[in-house]
Formats: structure tokens, sequence, C-alpha cells
């Protein structure tokens, strides 16, 4: 095996043990994702790497590794963490990053209420991009992410009848291990009349084969 396939073999190894059971922490939880590109790193490439179907404009904001992770790595919120280990683990996967990466950056592709995070810094060679992949669900009070695994799933949600709500549904997969998933659009039928305890009730359906994430926007 080449020297430089070892070496990158062996980082990607290092981060898949330092991010294993590592969590980001929003309104949904996800873990941290190891990840390896190609060089060159631009704009249109991070929006191809994080969400490959997202139009071109889609935004990207760049953001310090150290301000991202100082939530996590602030010994102030060990406890908050629910295990000072946590931050710990998170110390050193900062330290790792900036020794073994160049030029380490986050980058915040997209827009509420689904953000793709990604972590990334060039390799001593200059080309490869690592790092981790997360996300981060931002919803305010306008949205609803409900995230589904395979199969049939129905389920109904009450918004307060007050509010002259209307909702509509946007499904996102989260592919397999092998870069597969299938889901169909998602269906959504109501409100029933009236609404009951002033409340209205929508009832949603999704068919898929692989996680997926539901994300109804009440408008």
């Amino acid at each position: 095996m080449p020297e430089k396939k070892k070496d990158d073999d062996s980082l990607l190894l290092r981060l898949r043990q330092l991010t294993k059971g590592l969590w980001y922490i929003s309104e949904a939880d996800y873990p941290l994702e190891p990840v390896s590109f190609p060089t060159p790193l631009s704009n249109k490439r991070l929006i191809e790497f994080a969400q490959p179907q997202s139009p071109t404009g889609t935004r990207v904001e760049r953001q310090d590794l150290t301000e991202f992770l100082r939530y996590y790595t602030s010994e102030d919120n060990a406890e908050a963490l629910g295990d000072p280990a946590l931050t710990r683990r998170f110390q050193a996967l900062e330290s790792f990053l900036k020794r073994e990466l160049e030029h380490v950056y986050v980058y915040r592709i997209g827009d509420e209420p689904r953000i793709v995070i990604l972590a990334l810094g060039t390799t001593k060679d200059g080309q490869r991009l690592v790092g981790f992949r997360t996300v981060s669900i931002e919803t305010g009070d306008r949205y609803i992410v409900l995230r589904t695994n395979s199969g049939s799933w129905i389920s109904t949600l009450g918004v307060g009848a007050d509010g002259g709500w209307s909702i509509s549904a946007e499904i996102t997969t989260i592919p397999r291990s092998d870069g597969t998933s299938v889901v169909t659009d998602p269906s959504v039928c109501g409100p029933q009349s009236p609404p009951v305890d002033d409340v209205n009730f929508w009832t949603f359906e999704v068919q898929s084969e692989g996680e997926s994430e539901l994300v109804l926007s009440l408008f």
C-alpha cells in the first residue's frame, strides 16, 4: 500500500475513534461523522458535499472551529453535557484537527430548519479535505422536524386552531451506509373539521426505505 494511502487511512481511523459517540446538540441531536473529500475547496463543492440536490445559491457560512466547539470544550459546561469525559473528548478532537490538518474551519450550509455542518481542514500534502459532518436543526416557531425509520409511518400533529396555521411537508432522506436511500413524497391530509378543543389535527404519512426526516412548515 502506498505510504500516502496509509497516512490517509490512519487519519480517518483516528478521526472515527475520536468522534465515536459524540453528538451535536440542537433542537434534534445528530452524530459527528468523519468525512474525507478531494481538494480543492469552494462553496459550490461544499454544497455538493453537504446537500447534493441543493441549488447553487445555497447559503454557506464559515466559522472558526474553536468558536463552534466552545460549548463542548468549556470546562464550565461539563456538567451540562452530562458527562465530564465528553468535554475532554471534544477537547481532544479539536486538538487533533488543528494538529493534523491545516486551515481548519467550520462551514454551515443551508438555511433553517436544517443546516448541514462540515468541519474541514486540508491534509498536510494538500490533497484532501478531512473532518466531520453533522446537522443543526434550528426551527424557531415555524417548523417541526420528525425523524422516521424505514417502512410506512403515519402520525398525527395537533396545531392550535386560533393561530390560523396551514402546513406543508418536505422530506429529506438520510443516506444509508451504502449511500442509497429511497423515500416517497409525504402525504399530508387535514386539518379535520371542525377543530377539536381548539386544535386542528393534521395526518401525514411517509413511506421510506431508510431513515428520513419529515419537515413540517407552519405558515
